[in-house]
């Protein structure tokens, strides 16, 4: 993807989002659907096949996990690059 496109990507998802990260739950809802646990999205993310950042708020185990928005665009842009194999499944 050109430097073009993610930055594209990233002001489109700085439009939609308040916040520069959503949650989990917001994640889920918008761009994976088929997904419907926090739980669930932990472990296809621990088990390679969704290669995505995940990152807490602050340290404590307490804190909310979330991903940034410039990790989500990157995410997003690599989801349109041909021969992904992970392209399926974000869709």
């Amino acid at each position: 993807m050109s430097k073009a496109t993610e930055t594209a990507t990233l002001q489109q998802l700085q439009r939609r989002y308040t916040r520069p990260y959503v949650t989990l739950a917001e994640l889920r809802a918008d761009h994976l659907p088929h997904i419907q646990t926090d739980k669930h999205l932990l472990r296809e993310v621990a088990e390679g096949r969704i290669k995505i950042k995940i990152s807490r708020l602050h340290r404590s185990n307490r804190a909310p996990r979330v991903v940034t928005l410039p990790d989500l665009a990157a995410w997003l842009d690599q989801q349109l690059v041909p021969g992904n194999t992970n392209a399926a499944d974000a869709a």
